[in-house]
Parts: C-alpha cells; sequence; structure tokens
C-alpha cells in the first residue's frame, strides 16, 4: 500500500506520517493539498531543518506500519518496493464490536 493509498483509503483522517526525509503532520487540509500534487513541509526535529517535499515523491512511498491511537493514524513509510503490504495495520476498533 503506497501513501497516496493510504490517505485515499482513510479521506478525513489525521495522520501522523513519518518517512525517512523527516515528520509531516497532515489533516484534511494538508491531505488534499498533497494528493492535488502539491509540495508539503517535512522536518526531522523542527523549524530549523523544515523543508519542502514534492508530493510525487512522498505518494509513492510505502507504509509499513499503520495504527490509530484515538483518531490520530501514526504511518510509517518508506522508499523500499519490496513492502507491497503494511507489517501492522490496526484500525481502531469500536467499543461493542467484535471481530
Amino acid at each position: 500500500m503506497t501513501v497516496e493509498e493510504f490517505l485515499l483509503t482513510h479521506p478525513d483522517e489525521d495522520v501522523d506520517l513519518q518517512v525517512p526525509e523527516g515528520r509531516i503532520l497532515l489533516d484534511h487540509g494538508q491531505d488534499q493539498r498533497l494528493l492535488g500534487g502539491r509540495p508539503v513541509i517535512v522536518c526531522k526535529t523542527g523549524v530549523q531543518d523544515a523543508q519542502y517535499m514534492q508530493a510525487e515523491d512522498l505518494l509513492t512511498q510505502m507504509v509499513y506500519l499503520a495504527h490509530q491511537t484515538r483518531s490520530l493514524w501514526r504511518v510509517s513509510a518508506a522508499h523500499d518496493p519490496k513492502l507491497e503490504k503494511p507489517v501492522r495495520y490496526w484500525p481502531k476498533l469500536k467499543r461493542g464490536l467484535t471481530l
């Protein structure tokens, strides 16, 4: 699953995206900006090292870890094409539902 596929599967949800180039917090507006092909700001430690990353470089990365805590998805992705499905993918379970 690519980052683009993940964002399309989970519209209107906040995503804390960790990639080798840094970290991005994506809300609905940032999702739409990214899916529209516009660059987003990525940073590793803070404002000092913030830089723009092109959408096509980010959207093609493969998701290898995804889990949801409360209403925030925490997603890790990389450029490794051997990753075809997430190692861990834990959608938030609703109380009272059994699988």
